[in-house]
């Protein structure tokens, strides 16, 4: 258990590392925080959460990891964070340039009530699959010098601004699969270069998918949307984007005011995965026993004062 401290967990150009059944909690700034060089982790089953930061983050240089099965709640920014890092060899921070972290699998985790779900800053090959996110402020984010990141087959509920959002820079994103359900935007590419198609965007309160910017070699295809928002496909100030990139996708769903049986619910959710009912016993059985505990040690302290 990494618990109470300023960082949970450390690492420096280590290499060929298996993590499991850890727990990094109520650490000051990040729980988990592989760094520079940082290779070839397999992160696999583990709980990050209450971190001041980041529950998870692979920064500076760090490849070919897999991150999986974790569970990652309630931390005051990201659940799980990618990220380049940057150095500057000469101390100077305007020398710095970015080292990028590669080829990194985040699959299969369970990402609950962060600021943040999951980010991939920069890197390239980097994969987001097949992950739940539910109640994070923002969903998925791909953002700086990120090249053909892989999002796809995620489930992401109830996001109280963007489901995906890719942004400042990333190119050649391939958004597939995906399955959103209650956000303010499902999928938003703002100066970014990503191919959409095949999403479920359900229950969205403003617009399914937003263009803006800079958008050269985007497109959105085959994808579903449903809503009540001003416009299911928006536009604003994009630039870029080919003639037709935009086809054969089924907004008929769209201000209709009504839920779709299809769209899928919080409640579908839980019922669909008895592994959430599980980590609702491992993570609230505890405090029912600790909070009474807690309310006599309180009540007996209290009565020692009196005089």
């Amino acid at each position: 258990q990494f618990v109470h401290n300023h960082f949970g967990a450390f690492t420096f150009e280590a290499v060929d590392m298996v993590w499991t059944g850890n727990l990094f909690a109520s650490n000051d700034v990040y729980g988990f925080d592989p760094h520079d060089q940082s290779n070839r982790f397999r992160f696999v089953g583990n709980l990050a959460y209450l971190n001041g930061k980041h529950g998870i983050i692979f920064s500076r240089g760090c490849s070919d990891n897999v991150v999986m099965d974790n569970l990652s709640f309630l931390n005051r920014a990201n659940g799980i964070v990618i990220d380049d890092g940057r150095v500057a060899d000469d101390g100077n921070p305007r020398h710095a340039y970015a080292v990028p972290s590669d080829r990194n699998v985040v699959r299969d985790n369970l990402v609950l009530f962060n600021m943040a779900g999951i980010t991939v800053q920069g890197g390239s090959g980097n994969t987001v699959a097949a992950n739940v996110l539910v109640g994070n402020h923002a969903g998925i984010r791909v953002s700086a010098a990120a090249t053909g990141t892989l999002v796809e087959a995620n489930q992401i509920l109830e996001t109280g601004t963007i489901a995906i959002d890719l942004r400042d820079g990333p190119r050649d994103a391939v958004v597939t699969g995906n399955w959103v359900q209650g956000a303010e935007v499902g999928i938003t590419l703002s100066d970014a270069g990503g191919q959409l198609t095949g999403n479920h965007l359900s229950g969205m309160r403003a617009h399914a998918i937003v263009f803006e910017k800079d958008v050269h070699g985007s497109g959105a295809t085959l994808n579903a949307a449903s809503g009540t928002g001003s416009t299911p496909i928006a536009m604003t100030g994009a630039s870029g984007l080919a003639p037709n990139a935009v086809h054969d996708n089924d907004l008929a769903g769209w201000a209709s005011g009504a839920a779709s049986h299809d769209d899928r619910s919080v409640v579908w959710f839980v019922l669909t995965h008895p592994s959430i009912a599980t980590w609702a016993l491992v993570l609230l059985l505890p405090l029912l026993f600790w909070i009474p505990a807690r309310r006599r040690q309180i009540g007996l302290a209290l009565r020692r004062r009196v005089p």
